[in-house]
């Protein structure tokens, strides 16, 4: 357990880095190798690299609630129904289970009461405002596993159809909103935060389709 959260902060650490050491070029390109690594360049040579804005303008004191990423650790219950609703709702709704998963980690640790500094309530850390396009009207319902999920999910589903089922602008509106990735140009915005978010979800979603989804 400690080595494995050891690990995972090793690794959040190493993304940051990496960051930081392209931050002063125009605008560095992230990517998800098929070894699971991250990888950074500022000419990109592989169409799966994804232009961010790290370093540019846009960042500013209105980044994304980075208690997302600080939160610490919450309990785990109930872990495998939650497994259960993640690969539901996301072969009911055509999004990769995977990801479901690695999102409701990333966002609350699998804590069901959890809320942040700014209000985004629940497992996939849905804002009252964006829960009522899909029908959620109460706050006590978003912290129901079967409909933060749903909802969280279809959100999801969305913006993969809006940036063309790319994973990293998809994860990135989910985490700094639609708007910041407009204003970024359609790029990953510059936010710290968003930066360390959308790795740290791809990463997780690589390691939940090896060890926890069904075959």
């Amino acid at each position: 357990c400690c080595l494995q959260y050891t690990a995972r902060a090793f690794l959040i650490a190493a993304v940051w880095a990496a960051a930081t050491d392209v931050a002063a070029q125009a605008h560095p390109h992230l990517m998800l190798g098929v070894d699971g690594q991250h990888h950074w360049a500022s000419h990109p040579t592989d169409k799966n690299f994804h232009p961010t804005t790290l370093g540019a303008r846009n960042s500013s004191p209105t980044d994304p609630d980075e208690s997302h990423i600080a939160r610490s650790r919450a309990s785990s219950h109930g872990m495998d129904s939650i497994r259960r609703l993640a690969v539901a709702s996301g072969t009911r709704h055509g999004v990769d289970p995977a990801s479901v998963l690695a999102l409701i980690e990333v966002e609350s640790r699998f804590n069901t009461h959890a809320v942040s500094a700014k209000g985004a309530r629940g497992l996939m850390q849905l804002m009252p405002a964006t829960a009522l396009q899909y029908g959620v009207t109460t706050a006590a319902d978003l912290h129901r596993p079967e409909v933060n999920i749903d909802a969280g999910t279809r959100h999801l589903k969305v913006l993969l159809t809006r940036y063309q089922n790319s994973w990293p602008l998809a994860l990135a509106a989910y985490n700094a909103g639609e708007g910041a990735v407009a204003r970024s140009d359609r790029r990953i915005p510059g936010f710290r935060e968003t930066l360390l978010y959308v790795p740290s979800v791809l990463a997780s979603a690589e390691r939940y389709r090896v060890t926890l989804l069904p075959n």
